[in-house]
Parts: structure tokens; sequence; C-alpha cells
């Protein structure tokens, strides 16, 4: 299994609304290229006190190593311990 990693920020005013585009508009998106070896997309949400943090874990078969080592996508025990660490909900 590799597990592609992307953290963004926003503000805690503008939270809510830029978790929609990301489950409305990104995430579709991305499933539908159909991108070999993709299995699934997940969106977690951290509130801070100065904003709200987003991550997207993006996880592939390890059989397309390849394609994943191309883009620059990553895997392994470390990009799970910061998906469990802190306060993060799905």
């Amino acid at each position: 299994m590799i597990c592609r990693l992307w953290r963004g920020w926003a503000t805690n005013r503008t939270a809510d609304a830029y978790e929609r585009i990301v489950r409305e508009q990104v995430i579709p998106g991305i499933e539908a290229r159909r991108i070999p070896g993709f299995r699934s997309i997940d969106l977690v949400r951290r509130e801070r006190e100065r904003d709200v943090e987003f991550m997207t874990l993006m996880w592939f078969d390890t059989t397309c190593g390849g394609v994943a080592g191309a883009l620059g996508y990553v895997s392994g025990p470390r990009q799970m311990s910061a998906a469990r660490a802190g306060h993060w909900v799905r």
C-alpha cells in the first residue's frame, strides 16, 4: 500500500466552505480520473486555535509503484503516525 499525504489550511471562518469544496469537487475529480492503482482518498480535519488544518490521504496499490514514485507519492509508518497524532476528524 502506498499513501500520498497532502495538507492544507483554512481560516476558522472559511474552513467549512474549504471542506465542502474538497469533498464535493476535488475528491470526485480525483476519483473520476481513474488513476492506475488508486484505491481511495480520505479527508481529515483538525480544529486549531488560529486555523483549521486539513489532510488528505490518497491510497494506492503497491503494484503502481512506478506511477506513484514518479508523482512523488510517499508511504510508510511516518505518514500514518502523522495522521494519528493530534485531533483529526474524518
